[in-house]
């Protein structure tokens, strides 16, 4: 019975990062910052951020060392140089944030990302 219960926890407990896509951009339209991402857990060191992006506007990926008061250019989205997907590794406290930089209503931008280990992504909106 202990062990029928134990199995049944097992399965009814969240898996903290199942590589689903969050969503931080979605069409944008217009030049600015989309939402942050970040971890509040602390991982083992093998953990990744991918973060990838669609849509014919230019974007560059951001991060903050400081809980997002200040953000340095990390790496710029490259479109037809494979440069539409960005993969970094876990940085402790780090925030990660996607920055438009030229967008219209017919040149979006839209960015996905995924974190693999045992993070649990937090999403700040700008």
């Amino acid at each position: 019975m202990k062990r029928l219960i134990l199995a049944a926890l097992l399965i009814a407990a969240p898996a903290f990062a199942d590589s689903s896509t969050t969503a931080l951009c979605t069409a944008k339209s217009s030049p600015g910052a989309c939402s942050s991402i970040y971890s509040a857990t602390t991982g083992t060191g093998g953990e990744t951020w991918s973060f990838l992006k669609s849509g014919e506007g230019s974007a560059r990926l951001e991060l903050s060392l400081d809980a997002g008061s200040t953000w340095q250019a990390f790496r710029p989205f490259t479109p037809g140089q494979g440069g539409n997907l960005i993969t970094a590794p876990s940085c402790g406290g780090c925030r990660f944030r996607v920055y438009v930089t030229s967008a219209d209503s017919t040149h979006t931008v839209t960015v996905g990302a995924t974190v693999s280990g045992v993070l649990v992504p937090t999403v700040v909106a700008p």
